[in-house]
């Protein structure tokens, strides 16, 4: 037996009506940064505490000439030159990948065309 086209829309409504009811599940990206996120702000944490437990003079070699210096101020500073490496050695990636999602865009708007 044939359904009517009335009897269609109204249950293509009701799929519709279900599927706006149910909220959508994050992306898993999304909960990968999250968790990225949470170790990052532990790890924090933690090396804030060791730091402040290691606070006492040190004698520091540098290239041409020697400091005292407080421990607390080369733990920091050995964290500050980690984190510019690592956004140096990322930037490379991340320039990569906006050309390739570009490229992409390019080709799937040729598409369309």
């Amino acid at each position: 037996m044939a359904r009517s086209e009335v009897e269609i829309v109204q249950e293509e409504g009701r799929l519709e009506d279900r599927s706006a009811r149910s909220a959508p599940e994050p992306p898993k990206r999304d909960r990968g940064t999250i968790v990225k996120l949470i170790v990052a702000l532990v790890l924090l944490i933690l090396f804030i505490i060791f730091v402040a437990g290691n606070s006492r003079q040190v004698t520091i070699d540098l290239v041409f000439t020697t400091a005292q210096v407080a421990l607390i101020w080369v733990f920091l500073g050995c964290a500050l030159i980690g984190a510019l490496i690592a956004f140096l050695l990322g930037r490379p990636a991340r320039r990569n990948t906006r050309k390739y999602i570009q490229e992409l865009e390019r080709r799937l708007g040729d598409r369309k065309d």
